[in-house]
């Protein structure tokens, strides 16, 4: 289950990118807001970060998950 919906999460991410809808910060608070700082780190890959916004994206997600 958990690896369907991070499936799903990668293409929004992937569409949140390409329209420009919202930016990186925005969108990192609305999941922050919605599913919490644990499931964030769950579901959302450092990996897929470095890779849709860049290695200074990655930093800036990483000091926001592990913030109190």
């Amino acid at each position: 289950m958990i690896l369907g919906l991070k499936n799903n999460l990668k293409g929004l991410l992937e569409a949140i990118l390409r329209t420009n809808l919202i930016s990186f910060d925005e969108m990192v608070d609305v999941f922050l807001m919605d599913v919490g700082r644990d499931l964030t780190r769950e579901l959302v890959s450092p990996n897929l970060i470095a890779e849709l916004w860049g290695l200074s994206a990655l930093q800036r997600f990483n000091e926001i998950i592990k913030s109190d």
